[in-house]
Formats: structure tokens, sequence, C-alpha cells
């Protein structure tokens, strides 16, 4: 049976969040705002994250909009369901 389960590399992912910077800067950077922020660290490991892994699951893509916010312009292709979490920075 075919999973409609997406991954997103941390490479794709992260290039949505910095499009000015290399691959590689924009993954660094996006590691950094992870591990950071204790909340969101906190979130993503109990959603099975681990610093050094290349693939986000569903779920953790989905709390890294909802903590991060929707990169701008938004463009996910491979997926055209928008994760349903409501951003965390717009409840404060």
């Amino acid at each position: 049976m075919k999973s409609n389960q997406v991954v997103y590399s941390h490479k794709e992912v992260a290039m949505k969040y910095f499009p000015h910077l290399s691959p590689k800067s924009a993954s660094e950077q996006l590691t950094r705002w992870i591990l950071r922020d204790p909340v969101l660290l906190d979130e993503m490991q109990q959603a099975g994250y681990v610093r050094g892994q290349r693939l986000f699951t569903p779920l953790q893509l989905s709390i890294l909009l909802y903590d991060l916010g929707n990169p701008t312009p938004i463009d996910w292709e491979k997926d055209p369901q928008k994760p349903v979490r409501n951003n965390r920075s717009a409840e404060k």
C-alpha cells in the first residue's frame, strides 16, 4: 500500500526559510534556530528529531511551520495540503 506521507529534506526546508543563503549556510542557520529555541527543540525531539537528520517527517514540518511561521513565499509543491497547526508566534 502506497503512503501519502511526504518528507522534506533539511536542505529543502532551510532554503524555503533562507533563499538568499547557500544551501549549506541555510541548513546551518535552520539548525541554529531549532537548537536555540528550547520550546521548538523540545517539540521537535518529541516528534523524533535528532540533530543531523536529513529528512523532516510531516509532523516535524508541521511543528516548524507552527513555531517559525510559513516561509515567504510558500511553495510546497510536493504536498498541496497545508499543515493545520496555528503559528505560536501569532498567539502572543
